[in-house]
């Protein structure tokens, strides 16, 4: 959750290549959605975009080299789009003053996070590290140990990537085609760690751990000898 002592409007450009419009969407989530109250932060901290707008288009005049070699086309003429900019600008400053109500701000602000949340969907689908913090956490499995313990999502940090659990494993499986249903958990783990070895799938329930490679009291080998 976003705080800062005044109140901020963020503009976004949809078609801006070097602001892209996915940290745009990160600002949304962060400063808005993901507040303790998100229709008091979507006054304090406002999140606006403007379509088919470019990085450039908030300027004026010739593109420094970087933003020439880097932005996108726009799709929108450059006085079309400064105009809602400064429609927006106004809208909020007017508000903060109490000049106006916050009707026209917070109109935008809901048309403008309608057209991210697709982005937001699969940023959280992903466990977006800038949304919330893997757990790392160590949990141990029905053996004892932790090679296959799976680590439970918190309020402050993901467990595990909700694509993973959801979606790849039906995928990879072809468990749609096959009839068949497949109830899984997913961990997020460093990548340099050797216990789990390699971070394999398993399928939980065996009596014995006679899947699980590296386990000591077996003698069986990793399956990587380093990360």
């Amino acid at each position: 959750q976003v705080e800062f002592p005044v109140p901020v409007l963020t503009i976004g450009a949809e078609l801006d290549g070097l602001c892209r419009i996915t940290r745009i969407a990160e600002a949304l989530y962060t400063q808005v959605t993901f507040a303790e109250d998100p229709a008091t932060a979507v006054r304090s901290l406002p999140v606006t975009t403007i379509k088919g707008m470019s990085h450039m288009q908030f300027a004026t005049g010739d593109p420094p080299s970087r933003v020439k070699d880097l932005d996108f086309v726009p799709e929108v003429e450059t006085d079309a789009a400064q105009a809602a900019v400064a429609s927006d600008t106004a809208a909020f400053m007017s508000a903060v003053l109490g000049v106006v109500d916050w009707k026209a701000v917070e109109t935008r602000a809901s048309a403008s996070a309608a057209s991210m949340q697709p982005i937001v969907d699969s940023l959280i689908m992903e466990s977006y590290t800038h949304f919330l913090p893997p757990c790392y956490c160590e949990t141990k499995d029905e053996y004892g140990y932790l090679q296959y313990g799976t680590c439970l999502n918190y309020a402050n940090c993901s467990g595990g990537v909700p694509w993973t659990h959801q979606y790849s494993m039906q995928i990879m499986s072809n468990a749609d085609e096959l009839g068949i249903t497949i109830n899984n958990d997913d961990s997020i783990h460093l990548v340099t760690e050797e216990r789990p070895s390699c971070h394999l799938p398993h399928i939980h329930g065996n009596e014995v751990n006679n899947a699980n490679p590296g386990s000591p009291e077996e003698g069986t080998p990793p399956i990587c000898d380093s990360p």
